[in-house]
């Protein structure tokens, strides 16, 4: 009976030592990790501009308010018109002012063509105009302006295009009588319906319940893609 008593205990012991030494490793290796992670934090931002800090994983995230463009506004101030951050686990370079968005955009254009990855670009494969970028976008965007240009594009005769549709634009808000209305619900379907009379030779009515859904999609794509331009 003593015997039997003996072992249980030793079971016993060895089940609690095990647990305690199976969660102080695991906690141990939680440390390592964060450890790791901020260490490489840190050290990737010594070559960077200066910006605001942010924390692992989550970034400037926490910091940017109900009012991201004002918090923003203010790292500006605070850290000049080109700064650093972590939006999440991506590195964003953020430019503002004149001056720097020609230096970079326009003098040193050819070294900021690149598109950071995204989603869309994975699913295009790197191909047509939207998500390509390098000497594949320059190729399609000479070939797409040409086009462009043998259906009006920059010609006089393409005016008389813009008025029709800005005719067709003043009828549909005339028809809010007077009332409050968001007018950005109306610009995207004048300057697609320009679009297509150039390249279809036809346009969409306003009320066109499969024109609402395509432009839906496009002012969904446009809005991913300018989201990325910011990370560089």
């Amino acid at each position: 009976m003593a015997i039997s008593d003996s072992t249980t205990q030793s079971s016993l012991l060895y089940a609690i030592f095990s647990r305690i030494n199976m969660t102080a490793a695991l906690l141990a290796l939680v440390i390592f990790l964060v450890l790791v992670s901020l260490a490489t934090y840190y050290r990737r931002n010594r070559r960077l501009p200066p910006g605001p800090k942010g924390v692992p994983i989550l970034g400037i995230l926490p910091r940017l308010g109900k009012k991201p463009y004002l918090t923003i506004q203010k790292w500006w101030s605070d850290y000049g018109d080109i700064f650093s951050c972590y939006m999440g686990s991506r590195l964003v370079v953020v430019i503002n002012g004149v001056d720097a968005m020609k230096e970079c955009f326009i003098r040193q254009g050819d070294n900021f063509t690149g598109r950071p990855w995204n989603y869309f670009k994975k699913l295009t494969k790197n191909t047509g105009l939207v998500f390509t970028d390098g000497e594949v976008w320059r190729e399609h965007r000479r070939f797409t302006l040409s086009c462009l240009r043998d259906f009006g594009m920059g010609k006089v005769s393409l005016e008389a295009k813009i008025h029709e549709e800005a005719s067709y634009l003043l009828t549909e808000v005339a028809t809010e009588n007077g009332r409050p209305f968001d007018l950005r619900s109306h610009l995207p379907k004048a300057v697609s319906n320009i679009i297509c009379s150039i390249i279809y030779g036809s346009r969409f009515e306003y009320n066109d319940e499969v024109f609402k859904v395509r432009l839906i999609i496009g002012v969904y794509i446009s809005r991913q893609w300018h989201s990325t331009r910011i990370a560089m």
